[in-house]
């Protein structure tokens, strides 16, 4: 049954958890495990755009089905509320380059605009390091920082706006 499928049943919830965890599981550890549609859904969802992707694709199905906007804005925020719960395993897998490295557009769906990335990235570039203090008081941890640094040192390199270290050269 697809994903849009189930959404319809009462316990819409517990099934929309239950799959995408499941999904992020078989993504970290087995990615071409035989799974049903529903995750299968997902899983080609996140592949090709990440949590964006799994938002426009639930948004236009949910349109398609004539869902009452009480319904979607229902299941948009707890999805919402999935990604935030799973966001440490959601960066592992964007490191591991299993969800597309489209770094900007990441960290858009994590809370930053583009002013926000256009500031820290220039900030960065005078040798200040700006970020501990704003993601310390949006709630993140040590460790969640250090993977968005990844991220953005990464996406960084791949612009050429900071040099590929000698040690990452092949």
């Amino acid at each position: 049954m697809a994903l849009i499928e189930q959404l319809e049943n009462e316990n819409w919830q517990e099934r929309l958890r239950m799959f995408f965890e499941t999904t992020l599981d078989i993504l970290k550890n087995d990615p071409y495990q035989h799974a049903g549609s529903s995750i299968d859904d997902l899983r080609a969802w996140i592949r090709q755009g990440g949590v964006r992707r799994v938002k426009e694709n639930l948004s236009r199905q949910m349109e398609i089905r004539q869902f009452s906007d009480d319904k979607k804005k229902s299941i948009i925020y707890f999805l919402e509320t999935l990604i935030q719960e799973n966001r440490q395993l959601l960066l592992e897998l964007v490191n591991q380059k299993v969800i597309p490295p489209e770094q900007k557009k990441i960290l858009l769906e994590y809370g930053f605009s583009e002013v926000d990335i256009e500031d820290l990235i220039n900030r960065i570039l005078e040798g200040e390091r700006p970020f501990e203090d704003w993601m310390y008081s949006r709630g993140y941890s040590d460790e969640d920082i250090k993977k968005i640094y990844t991220i953005i040192d990464n996406w960084l390199m791949e612009q050429g706006i900071i040099p590929i270290p000698p040690s990452k050269i092949h």
